[in-house]
């Protein structure tokens, strides 16, 4: 649980980052080729595309994981249905990514698997994110801020994607469609170096609501 703890911030950071990649990534695809990364014709581009995206999904499982570690046994219901639900967002970014490399080094194609990982991933992430905040509001371990972000990021992710994707007009489909996950990239990013900032605050707040 400490090693999670300490893991928060990295994973965090490396999560957003990895999601911001993977926005660049499907537009310059989109712009260069003009079809759907994780639709390509080659498969060895979506395999890329997916090892990049689900190892997203798998570091920010990580992160989740770390912010529960930052709650200290306390808010036990709350945070174990955020831990657990980040433990499936891990597995399935695990299997997303191993499904991309896969088919990336071998002339097997098992992005097939990525329709089951991506639903399964994606929704565990943001619950798990909502959980997580709701017991961090409640505990106020982590500054109240990083909480913000992380119930911004759990609650309305998915419905910016939705809106977004209305935008369906030649280049813009490939800038719009996955835009969402660039804006979830920076949150992580910034939730990640808020995290690495204030980490003994963190320690010290969690253990002496433990003790009372």
């Amino acid at each position: 649980m400490n090693r999670l703890y300490h893991l928060s911030s990295p994973a965090a950071i490396l999560g957003g980052i990895l999601w911001m990649l993977h926005e660049t990534f499907f537009f310059s695809y989109g712009l260069a080729k003009h079809e759907i990364l994780l639709e390509a014709s080659d498969p060895l581009w979506a395999s890329l595309a997916a090892m990049i995206f689900f190892g997203a999904y798998w570091v920010i499982g990580i992160a989740l994981l770390g912010i529960y570690a930052h709650l200290r046994g306390t808010q036990k219901i709350l945070g174990k249905i955020g831990a657990t639900l980040a433990c499936l967002a891990c597995l399935a970014g695990v299997m997303g990514f191993i499904s991309g490399l896969i088919t990336f080094l071998t002339p097997l194609d098992v992005l097939t698997l990525v329709g089951v990982a991506g639903p399964v991933g994606i929704f565990s992430i943001f619950l798990s994110a909502i959980m997580l905040s709701i017991a961090h509001f409640r505990q106020h371990i982590l500054p109240h801020y990083i909480a913000v972000i992380l119930l911004l990021f759990g609650l309305l992710t998915m419905p910016l994607g939705f809106l977004l994707s209305q935008f369906d007009q030649g280049n813009l489909l490939y800038f719009f469609s996955e835009f969402h996950f660039l804006i979830a990239g920076v949150l992580w990013v910034i939730m990640g170096l808020g995290i690495r900032k204030a980490p003994l605050v963190a320690y010290a707040s969690s253990w002496e609501t433990v003790r009372e």
